[in-house]
C-alpha cells in the first residue's frame, strides 16, 4: 500500500512553511503535487528533490518533518561515507557477508511503498567505477527503471518507483550531471 495524504494536508504544509521558511520553493512544488494527488489517488509522492545550501540550514530536518507529518517511514543514507552502493542496493549474493540493502528492507519490511529517503551530502560521495556509491541511483531515480529494482543480495524485482527521494548537498557542482538531470 501507499501512504496517503491526510485530509488536512494543506494545514500540514502551512506548518512546514512556518517551521522551514527557507524551504519556500520546496513547499510550492509539494503543494502543487499534493493538490493533484488530492484530486486522484491521494498518495504522497513528489518528484526527486535536491536541496542545496549551507550546512545547518535544515535540509535533512525538513525531510524528516515531511516524513513524520505524512506518516511515512524515514531513512537517511550517507553516500559520502559509503565505500560502495551496498548500503542502498545490497551486496552481491556471492560474498560471504552478503546482506540486503536498506532500500530493500524499507520496501519489503515496511508498511508502505512510498517512504522518504534522504541522500545526505550527495556532493561529497566519492568512489571509482568499480565501487561507486552512487551507481545504483542512476536506476533508482528513474521511475521507469525503479519499477524493477533488484537488490543485489536478494535478486527479486521490487517496485521502488514510489519512493520519495530528497538529496541534500552544500554544492551541486560535486554531483555527477546524470544524477542532477534526475532531480
Amino acid at each position: 500500500p501507499l501512504g496517503v495524504l491526510p485530509v488536512d494536508w494543506q494545514a500540514t504544509m502551512d506548518r512546514f512553511e512556518r517551521d522551514f521558511p527557507n524551504m519556500r520553493k520546496l513547499s510550492e512544488v509539494l503543494r502543487d503535487h499534493f493538490a493533484l494527488s488530492a484530486l486522484g489517488d491521494m498518495r504522497v509522492k513528489w518528484p526527486n528533490v535536491l536541496l542545496v545550501g549551507r550546512p545547518g540550514i535544515g535540509k535533512t530536518e525538513a525531510a524528516r518533518f515531511l516524513a513524520n507529518a505524512f506518516g511515512l517511514p524515514f531513512e537517511t543514507i550517507d553516500p559520502a561515507s559509503a565505500q560502495s552502493g551496498s548500503a542502498l542496493n545490497g551486496s552481491e549474493a556471492y560474498w560471504s557477508n552478503a546482506k540486503p540493502g536498506r532500500l530493500f528492507e524499507l520496501l519489503a519490511l515496511g508498511e508502505v511503498a512510498n517512504p522518504v529517503v534522504v541522500l545526505d551530502e550527495l556532493d561529497k560521495a566519492k568512489g571509482d567505477h568499480r565501487h561507486d556509491p552512487l551507481a545504483g541511483l542512476y536506476t533508482l531515480l528513474e521511475p521507469r527503471s525503479a519499477k524493477e529494482f533488484k537488490d543485489l543480495c536478494v535478486g527479486l524485482p521490487m517496485d521502488a518507483s514510489h519512493v520519495n527521494w530528497i538529496a541534500t548537498a552544500n554544492d551541486a557542482r560535486g554531483i555527477p550531471d546524470p544524477l542532477l538531470s534526475r532531480m
